[in-house]
């Protein structure tokens, strides 16, 4: 289908270039092991600390690293299919530790984490917006043309910021 611009005047209209076809495949997704009532996603009595910065310098292979504070502790929840979950809180609660927990991102230090079989994981950090600005003024095929490396990204004083 072509797109329509107008040139030389409000009366003449000419058919303006079609965008090139874009053909990519989506596979099929993968079948879940898990019901209505099964979780989808599972964590049990997790914690979670990170190590502290230095520590274990010259220690052996696998040496237990010491643990900075607790940021999440005690933490049981489950997400059943059809679930919608926000996560909200203050800065520094432990929002983003919980998704790097649950997306697989960051181990627990105790409990557990269990992610059905054939459930996959996405995450749209917010930094995402940071680097979707830059393409504003791009249609998604440009988008898609950078992102595999096919395209420069726009120049410094053409990305528009809100």
């Amino acid at each position: 289908m072509a797109k329509w611009g107008v040139s030389d005047g409000p009366d003449r209209v000419q058919a303006a270039s079609k965008d090139p076809e874009l053909r990519f495949h989506l596979p099929a997704p993968h079948a879940l092991r898990a019901g209505a009532s099964l979780p989808l996603v599972a964590l049990d009595g997790c914690g979670f600390s990170y190590p502290v910065a230095g520590a274990g310098a010259g220690a052996g292979a696998g040496a237990a690293q010491p643990a900075g504070p607790l940021l999440l502790r005690g933490l049981t929840l489950q997400v059943v299919a059809g679930a919608r979950v926000a996560i909200v809180g203050e800065n520094g609660a432990g929002k983003s530790t919980l998704v790097g927990l649950i997306s697989g991102a960051l181990t627990p230090t105790a409990g557990s984490v269990h992610i059905a079989p054939g459930a996959g994981i996405g995450v749209v950090s917010q930094h995402q917006l940071e680097r979707l600005q830059r393409h504003l003024d791009q249609t998604p095929l440009d988008v898609l043309r950078f992102e595999a490396g096919e395209a420069q990204p726009p120049p410094r004083d053409q990305v528009s910021r809100s």
